[in-house]
């Protein structure tokens, strides 16, 4: 029995690649990639984290390296509204 709870995506027929990107001011970097993996909100934190912590604002997104598909975007936080500690 899987324990996994269903996905909206249908299911792959081999090792899938994304790329995570940051854009911003019609800017894009790659900043790396991710492999055999389903794609989630969540296997992007470490991004969002550091960009936020270096008062980065724009986009995180997971594309697809296929397609080009953009499958997840998470919106930083800029240096006015960043968060900030101590």
């Amino acid at each position: 029995m899987d324990d996994d709870p269903p996905s909206a995506l249908p299911p792959t027929s081999g090792p899938t690649r994304y790329r995570v990107e940051h854009r911003h001011a019609y800017r894009t970097t790659v900043l790396g990639t991710l492999t055999g993996c389903r794609p989630h909100f969540r296997s992007l934190d470490a991004y969002v984290s550091h960009l936020t912590h270096a008062g980065k604002p724009g986009w995180v997104l997971l594309v697809d390296d296929a397609t080009g598909r953009v499958l997840i975007r998470r919106q930083l936080a800029g240096p006015a509204t960043a968060v900030r500690s101590g």
